[in-house]
């Protein structure tokens, strides 16, 4: 059957939809905001549906205070559906409009846009969303995780005092070429950070200019730096003169400590934020996850590029902070992301995931931080246990992929994360690192690993049964106990 094309013109600010050339004015309050939300927001399916708390933030802009009830959605949709039966076109919305199954009033909701269909929307209400900083012009992962490098070899230089090898870093032009607006802002201001280190207050004024100039043209610069760039200015001139200046710095920072944020232009908290970033990113990686056997390629290529424009705008924030753990967090996360595309045969090769598998560990050696967690090690495990392309690629004589001075082609690797998370008491991680040790010792004929893992895994296991199930849901293949 052959799906007329559809004519529609929303106008969600005066509540007004234009069918086939027919005018209608919605009677509760938000119709033309509902649809203009699904089809401008690329809700085309049920692995992109909008939820009802997703439209409760959506139409916040048109003026509506609280959550929307289960009523006012059922008058919501009868409303719309009246107004396509009077324009003689119900079948066009019934081809369109969908809901999860039992959610007519609940949610979530999607409209599947026709070929040929030609939709308007005008005079939307502006929404004034915080822009995502990111490192990359582009966005992609590839230079991403290397202008990544980059802000870790310059931080690491300064936090060593290695002052001058930091300047030649920062202001080598052609290793920060694809960078953000905001990352050369962020360069710059920790170049005048530099120089005020080394006394070199007129460099310190011209670096300073540039970064100010580049807030004034990159709105997601000013948002994310302009507190900053006020700090490191009342600095510098403590610097300068720290008895002569000190009233006039005190009183320039008692304003910015009282009056952090500008109106229409919020101050970052960068902590903050970036955590909430780096969940969201965890859950479009679920969603893949989920979602890998019904959405279509693209769908879930789509759920990729807003984890990586999440993690970027996190790594962001971190790099922002000199939050060289939470960096380091953030590498592997995007690191496992690339490894489950990969194991879900979305992403053709690992190629992607071990890049930012070395340059989380690059994190870690570099600032010499903790083990405190061992997933990092697990799923390392996983994807050299589980692919003979990746035993391929990490071979053991590449000093790139040492963790903790071990390599996954050895027991030992296994080993210390089976230690380290006896360490750490988490029951979860203790059964994978157990599991691995059992998956190696049977692959590589080390008998005694074997058992020793499996005895593990049984001790842990009998102790917390709910790990179990959440085992073989995840697709693992348990010893037989016994």
């Amino acid at each position: 059957m052959q799906i007329t094309p559809l004519d529609l013109i929303l106008e969600p600010a005066t509540n007004r939809l234009v069918i086939y050339g027919r005018t209608f004015h919605g009677h509760r309050r938000w119709e033309a905001a509902v649809l203009a939300t699904l089809i401008a927001g690329n809700h085309a399916c049920a692995a992109t549906a909008c939820g009802a708390a997703q439209f409760d933030v959506r139409l916040a802009p048109y003026g509506q205070t609280r959550p929307l009830t289960r009523k006012q959605w059922s008058l919501i949709w009868q409303s719309i559906r009246s107004m396509y039966e009077e324009a003689g076109s119900a079948d066009a919305l019934a081809s369109r409009l969908f809901h999860a199954p039992r959610g007519a009033t609940v949610g979530p909701w999607w409209w599947s846009a026709q070929g040929g269909d030609s939709v308007a929307i005008e005079g939307a209400a502006a929404v004034a969303e915080t822009p995502l900083p990111q490192l990359a012009a582009d966005g992609t992962a590839t230079t991403t995780a290397a202008l990544c490098r980059q802000v870790l070899m310059c931080q690491s230089f300064i936090s060593e005092g290695q002052l001058n090898t930091a300047m030649d870093a920062l202001v080598d032009q052609s290793a920060w070429n694809g960078a953000a607006p905001e990352l050369h802002a962020l360069r710059l201001i920790r170049l005048a950070e530099v120089q005020a280190l080394r006394r070199d207050f007129n460099g310190v004024e011209k670096t300073l200019e540039q970064a100010r100039h580049l807030l004034g043209a990159s709105q997601a610069a000013a948002i994310h730096l302009d507190g900053y760039l006020s700090l490191v200015r009342q600095r510098v001139a403590y610097a300068r003169d720290p008895v002569g200046a000190c009233e006039k710095v005190l009183s320039a920072l008692t304003v910015q400590i009282h009056h952090p944020a500008r109106v229409g232009q919020p101050g970052v908290d960068n902590h903050v934020r970036g955590l909430a970033l780096n969940l969201a990113a965890l859950c479009e990686r679920r969603l893949i996850e989920r979602h890998v056997t019904q959405a279509a390629r693209p769908v879930l290529e789509a759920h990729a590029r807003r984890a990586m424009r999440y993690w970027s705008a996190a790594l962001f924030g971190f790099c922002a902070n000199n939050q060289n753990a939470l960096a380091h967090n953030v590498c592997s996360n995007v690191a496992y992301m690339f490894q489950r595309l990969c194991e879900l045969d979305i992403s053709p090769t690992p190629d992607d995931a071990l890049a930012w598998y070395a340059l989380a560990q690059a994190w870690h050696n570099r600032f010499d931080l903790p083990d405190d967690t061992v997933w990092e090690y697990i799923f390392i495990g996983d994807f050299w246990l589980g692919r003979q392309d990746v035993r391929e690629r990490l071979r053991e004589d590449d000093a790139r992929f040492g963790w903790a001075g071990h390599h996954p082609a050895t027991m030992e690797f296994y080993f210390y994360a089976l230690g380290r998370a006896q360490e750490i008491g988490d029951p979860r991680q203790l059964a994978h690192a157990a599991l691995n040790v059992w998956r190696f010792g049977r692959l590589s004929g080390d008998a005694a690993g074997s058992n020793r893992g499996s005895q593990k895994l049984e001790a842990v296991l009998d102790e917390h049964p709910d790990l179990k199930p959440i085992l073989e849901a995840e697709g693992y293949v348990l010893p037989k106990s016994g």
